[in-house]
C-alpha cells in the first residue's frame, strides 16, 4: 500500500493534486480519462456491498476490480492508476470523505452523489450516504 511505501497524496482547489514519496520529491497527479479497454474499479476491502456495487457495475465497461482501503481509493483515482469507486452504502461519516474528495477534485476528478451532483458537506449529524468517485469523464454519462 502507499501508506507503507511513505507516499502522501495532497491537493485542493488551485494548489492541483501531487504525491509526494519518501524522499520529499513532489510529483503532481491527474486523474484520467476512461481507457478503451475498459474501467479500473477501486472498492472497499472491509465496507463492500457486493450486490449494490455488481448492479453499479453493470452497466460500465470493466476491466478489472482493485480492493484497496478506503483513504487509497481517491487516491488510486486521483493518480491515473484507477478510474471509478461506487461507495453505495452510507456508512462513513463526512470527514472520513473531504480529504479525499478536496485531492480527488483537484487532479481533475469530481465525487457525486447519488442524483450525480457534487457531493456537498456539512448534514445534520454529518453521516455520509452514498457517493460515486470518478476521475475525469464526462459527468453527465455512466
Amino acid at each position: 500500500a502507499e501508506a507503507a511505501r511513505g507516499v502522501v497524496f495532497a491537493g485542493g482547489g488551485a494548489l492541483g493534486a501531487w504525491a509526494e514519496g519518501p524522499d520529499g520529491a513532489r510529483r503532481p497527479i491527474a486523474a484520467r480519462l476512461p481507457p478503451p479497454d475498459g474501467l479500473v474499479v477501486v472498492d472497499s476491502v472491509s465496507h463492500r456491498d457486493a450486490s449494490a456495487t455488481d448492479a453499479f457495475c453493470a452497466g460500465l465497461r470493466v476491466r478489472e476490480v482493485l480492493r484497496v482501503g478506503s483513504a487509497l481509493k481517491f487516491a488510486r483515482i486521483a493518480a491515473g492508476e484507477a478510474d471509478v469507486s461506487p461507495r453505495l452504502a452510507g456508512t462513513m461519516m463526512e470527514w472520513d470523505v473531504a480529504p479525499g474528495q478536496a485531492i480527488l477534485e483537484a487532479a481533475g476528478g469530481a465525487v457525486l452523489d447519488p442524483a450525480g451532483q457534487r457531493l456537498r458537506h456539512g448534514k445534520p449529524g454529518y453521516r455520509q450516504g452514498g457517493f460515486v468517485a470518478w476521475g475525469r469523464r464526462d459527468h453527465a454519462a455512466a
